[in-house]
């Protein structure tokens, strides 16, 4: 799924795919309409995530070797919660959630590129199928702050908090833009290594599914390229 991108493709290609998805987990529901906009307008099912790693000052790429596994057992860890023990099964492989991560430490909003990290954290994305919309609420607890927090931490991270995503596609391109300072920031000495990621890897029916849908959808996001070019 993940290959090289520049910076202002990507700003629309994840919306795009997070598109695509949300079309894979009602593909076998032909009443169901579903569209990144509307359900962004709801505030339901998209959300924005921080994640905040356990282990701290450490040289940024060995944070970044480790990220894939990492995120990935969240995704499980994830899933798991959400549909149970039963969650690989093929009935339940389009309500199991997608997720983004962005790795990110300290500093990157200055454009500062750092050789050790000690507030590595991950931004990310959340899109959750709406029969686990209630598990979600029953494992997360909202805050003072209008976030909501997991109750249960994942191993790799001492935090995990969302908030839903606001201000339509523009809103999400806005976020995916400033969680990816660190890929921006860090090209040129090469450290981004480890970038960004998505999850559950593809399977057999999702990339199904992503053929199905014409290309011009696929691009849907694209038009307005130009506006996040530097």
């Amino acid at each position: 799924m993940r290959k090289e991108f520049l910076h202002e493709e990507l700003v629309t290609h994840i919306p795009n795919l997070m598109n695509a998805y949300g079309r894979f987990q009602y593909h076998s529901e032909p009443d169901k309409i579903w569209s990144l906009g509307n359900e962004i307008d709801h505030q339901k099912h998209i959300y924005e995530l921080t994640a905040h790693f356990n282990n701290t000052d450490r040289r940024t790429t060995e944070l970044q070797f480790g990220l894939d596994k990492m995120c990935s057992d969240f995704h499980s860890h994830l899933s798991r919660s959400l549909l149970g023990n039963n969650w690989t099964i093929t009935k339940n492989l389009h309500k199991q959630p997608m997720l983004v991560c962005f790795f990110d430490h300290e500093g990157t909003r200055q454009r500062q590129t750092l050789a050790r990290s000690v507030y590595p954290h991950i931004h990310g994305l959340l899109l959750i199928h709406d029969t686990t919309f209630e598990k979600f609420i029953d494992i997360t607890e909202k805050r003072p702050n209008e976030r909501r927090y997991l109750l249960q931490k994942p191993w790799a991270f001492k935090e995990v908090s969302f908030k839903p995503t606001f201000n339509g596609v523009e809103g999400m391109k806005e976020f995916v833009s400033y969680a990816l300072k660190f890929d921006k920031t860090s090209a040129k000495s090469g450290n981004n290594l480890f970038p960004w990621d998505i999850y559950p890897k593809s399977n057999k029916k999702w990339n199904s599914a992503l053929n199905e849908i014409p290309e011009d959808e696929l691009r849907y996001y694209s038009s307005a390229l130009k506006r996040y070019r530097n």
